[in-house]
Formats: C-alpha cells, sequence, structure tokens
C-alpha cells in the first residue's frame, strides 16, 4: 500500500494488469517505483505477455501480398495478428501463385479472413498451385480455412494436390466463389471440408494419427520428406 508502480507512465494497481503501450514497437519499457516504506523490497514480475496488433489490411508470416510469387521450402512459426485478411504464408493473392513443400505451424488472429497457408486468393486471371504443403496451426477470423480462408471472382484455376489441414478448424476451405478449385489427394481430419462452395474432386478425411506419421506422409502425399 506504500509502494507505486508505474510503467511507462500508466500506474499499475492490483496483483495482475493490462496496459496499452501505443502504437509503435518499444525497445524498452520504463518501470519507475516509489515508496514510503523503509523495508528493503523486490518488485518482480511474471508471465508478461506482450501482444502486437497490426490493424493493417494484410498481414502474413512469409508475404503479405502476392503478385507473381513462388514459395519453395518455407516455414511459418510466427504468430500473426491481422485486421482484414491474414495468411500463414500468403495473406492476399492476385496473381500467379506457387506454393511448394512448405507449411504453417503460426496461429493466426485476424478480424474478418484467415487461411493457414493463404488468406484470400481474389481476381486473379492465372494459375494458383499448391503442392506437398500443410498447415497444423489454429486461427481465428469470421472466415476461416485450414488451409485457405477465401477464394473468390477468380478466372485462373486454383489447384491443391498432396496437402493437408491438421488444425481444428472447421474448415479446410471457408469460402469458394466463382472460381474453378481442382483438388487431388489431399487430406483434413474434421468433419466439414469446405464451409461454402465447391470444388473438383474430394478432400480425403483420415485420423490426425496418420498425419502425424511420417512414413503416411512421405508414402500417401509423396513429400520427399517429413518436414
Amino acid at each position: 500500500s506504500n509502494t507505486v508502480i508505474k510503467i511507462n507512465g500508466i500506474t499499475i494497481t492490483g496483483g495482475s494488469f493490462n496496459i496499452n503501450l501505443g502504437t509503435s514497437i518499444l525497445d524498452s519499457l520504463t518501470v519507475v517505483t516509489s515508496t514510503t516504506s523503509k523495508k528493503t523490497s523486490t518488485l518482480t514480475f511474471t508471465n508478461l505477455q506482450y501482444n502486437i496488433s497490426y490493424k493493417y489490411a494484410v498481414s502474413s508470416g512469409i508475404v503479405a501480398s502476392s503478385n507473381n510469387t513462388i514459395i519453395n521450402n518455407t516455414i511459418n512459426k510466427g504468430y500473426i495478428y491481422g485486421y482484414s485478411s491474414s495468411g500463414g504464408l500468403v495473406g492476399v493473392n492476385t496473381n500467379t501463385l506457387n506454393i511448394n513443400n512448405s507449411y504453417n505451424n503460426g496461429d493466426i488472429n485476424s478480424q474478418y479472413v484467415s487461411g493457414g497457408l493463404i488468406g484470400v486468393i481474389e481476381k486473379n486471371s492465372n494459375p494458383v498451385n499448391i503442392s506437398k504443403n500443410y498447415n497444423s496451426a489454429d486461427m481465428n477470423a469470421t472466415n476461416i480455412g485450414g488451409l485457405i480462408g477465401v477464394i473468390n471472382n477468380n478466372t485462373g484455376n486454383v489447384t491443391i494436390s498432396n496437402s493437408f489441414n491438421i488444425s481444428t478448424t472447421n474448415y479446410v476451405i471457408g469460402t469458394i466463389s466463382n472460381t474453378i478449385v481442382n483438388v487431388t489427394n489431399t487430406h483434413y481430419t474434421n468433419t466439414n471440408a469446405i464451409k461454402v462452395g465447391s470444388i473438383n474432386g474430394t478432400f480425403t478425411l483420415t485420423d490426425s494419427t496418420n498425419l502425424k506419421n511420417k512414413s503416411y506422409i512421405i508414402n500417401n502425399l509423396y513429400f520427399n520428406e517429413f518436414i
């Protein structure tokens, strides 16, 4: 009761606290204490969490906005915080895209759309090919997809092959609209493959233990190696 604690000028009260540190990433925090007590005391912080929220339109672990892009042998393990559209590897795609032998393991939080590999594929007249990739991270948003959040108004085809989603997300693809989506040998573990829309081909429902087994991945999904 005789001690005052301030962090970046904000007075802390109670045993736990939640403060807004502003709109820029900080290199350090200023902690100031004052007391009327003559006793020696120790100030200890435990379980501190620093949450960064990017309130921009698009965010991703690798490429925010994709335009004629090739992604090979790439891994994202960082948490992603976005506002509009967020993806583990690509936030939004509007041109030719090839993703091969890559995966996302970073959880995604977005206001509107989240996709384990790609957030949104939209107004693309060129092909999108996704081969030998997977997502194992969870996500939050209005529209979510374990592999792709939203596929909308594309004249170029989207092709998904030899890939899988092993997250707890309800859908492999959230929404498909006005786009040809071809799916071959792509696996999932939940009861719903697509929230809205249709594909050419089928998703394969399997047990999560299979998708955690190296031999199964190599022999059935033809990965060169289980990454």
